[in-house]
């Protein structure tokens, strides 16, 4: 899936704001010119810096706990980056507390002391089956409940989310409009799209960007440029393949397009929406964060003084969310299905309109990516589960947050890396109802 992020340079803040920033949201100190923590820390090993901003999805051998923390850290400080904006949602203290019946798993209690993995969280007919952090000895002295985590491809499902909201609050009329009421992307492929087929990654956009190296010609990555920068160059009287003739194409670029058509139609409006759903909807404990540009970036990503107007297409699907508040917004979506909510029923159309997307698991990278079908940004289908009622919401190095509507159950899994046995924590467990 998808990366929020690739290869963005990083500011300091000041330190003595930095110090007091990152004490707040981790509970720790951090060096600003080392990777290490100033106190209670691990052994460290060597950090091995891979190229891009990310470590390699199933890069071997696994990196080791030094790199893994470096690596946590660096997407961290993102979120603490000045030179980056975000829509902040802040909580209403309306939150509920999850019922808990935590069962013991020698199972997952090997998973969480070797692999990378922050947060596991199964969730059961409304209550907390399996809820574990990272032992403190690996990365739980730096990752707490309160501590907000990138989601990565997680937040295109979000998007989809605020997207049916936007729908049902009147704003959108209905998945089958066209964008033709955007002059943002006039002369591009995009115009005239049905919303069902932007949010399917069915725009036949195939020639003209591409979800590792960004776009096509240029390789600007779409996750730190405007969509208006976008129209008037790279996709510059672009035309899409013809409908009869396309297939799924997953890229960020166009969820981005989503996220900035309903912050178009919502107008000045789009603060509401999103306290609306995070607020009153989700019930969040803590922040939520959804990025946007601020400044305008040269081809080789570095920031320039340019402030960019939000009207200009500057939003990105990243999301900041907590360990529960990711679980809160999966039981929202969950809440609505069962209860057959307006946006219960835009959800359950995204999946009477799912298109085919073509699986692509490998056995040793443990089936992640076994689904067949795509609905509307939400993976179906899964090997082993295609009759059930299964949204799936994917992020790059592992993010996991997965929907069984039928029997009511979540999974979800916050990690930094892929090293962690996917089939046994995520499908197996749905299928079984328990792990071992």
């Amino acid at each position: 899936m998808g990366r929020t992020f690739s290869a963005v340079p990083y500011t300091y803040l000041k330190r003595g704001v930095y110090y007091f920033v990152v004490t707040i949201f981790t509970g720790f100190v951090w060096n600003a010119n080392s990777s290490a923590c100033s106190f209670n820390c691990p052994k460290q090993d060597e950090i091995i810096e891979y190229k891009g901003w990310d470590i390699p999805q199933y890069v071997k051998p696994d990196p080791n706990l030094a790199t893994l923390r470096h690596y946590f850290q660096k997407n961290f400080k993102l979120l603490l980056d000045t030179q980056i904006g975000r829509y902040q949602i802040d909580p209403a203290g309306n939150h509920e507390v999850f019922e808990i019946a935590k069962v013991p798993s020698k199972t997952l209690s090997e998973e969480m002391a070797e692999s990378s993995i922050l947060s596991y969280i199964y969730f059961d007919n409304g209550q907390l089956i399996y809820d574990e952090k990272s032992p403190p000895q690996r990365l739980g002295d730096i990752y707490r409940d309160e501590t907000p985590y990138i989601s990565n491809s997680v937040g295109k499902s979000i998007v989809s989310y605020i997207t049916g909201h936007a729908i049902c609050d009147g704003y959108i009329s209905d998945i089958d409009t066209t964008i033709d009421d955007w002059p943002l992307v006039d002369r591009t492929l995009y115009k005239d799209q049905r919303l069902i087929d932007l949010l399917n990654m069915n725009a036949g956009d195939l020639e003209y960007v591409d979800d590792s190296s960004g776009l096509i010609g240029t390789g600007r990555w779409y996750n730190t440029h405007s969509i208006e920068t976008f129209a008037r160059r790279e996709l510059k009287d672009s035309k899409p393949i013809p409908l009869r003739e396309r297939k799924h194409h997953y890229n960020g670029l166009v969820t981005n397009i989503i996220l900035n058509y309903v912050i178009h139609k919502t107008g000045n409006q789009f603060n509401d929406l999103l306290q609306s759903v995070f607020q009153e909807k989700v019930k969040i404990q803590h922040p939520v964060y959804l990025q946007r540009n601020l400044y305008a970036r040269n081809d080789q990503g570095q920031m320039t003084n340019e402030v960019m107007p939000i009207e200009s297409g500057t939003a990105t699907y990243g999301v900041y969310a907590t360990r529960y508040d990711y679980l809160r917004i999966a039981k929202a979506m969950l809440d609505d299905w069962k209860s057959e909510t307006c946006v219960g029923r835009y959800l359950k159309r995204l999946a009477d309109n799912k298109i085919p997307q073509k699986p692509f698991y490998e056995p040793d990278r443990g089936y992640r990516f076994s689904h067949k079908s795509y609905a509307g940004q939400f993976h179906m289908d899964y090997m082993g589960l295609e009759q059930r009622n299964i949204f799936g919401m994917e992020g790059y190095g592992g993010q996991t947050l997965m929907i069984d509507f039928d029997e009511e159950r979540i999974v979800s899994v916050i990690t930094v890396h892929t090293d962690f046995d996917y089939k046994r924590l995520v499908l197996d467990l749905l299928v079984k109802g328990h792990l071992e």
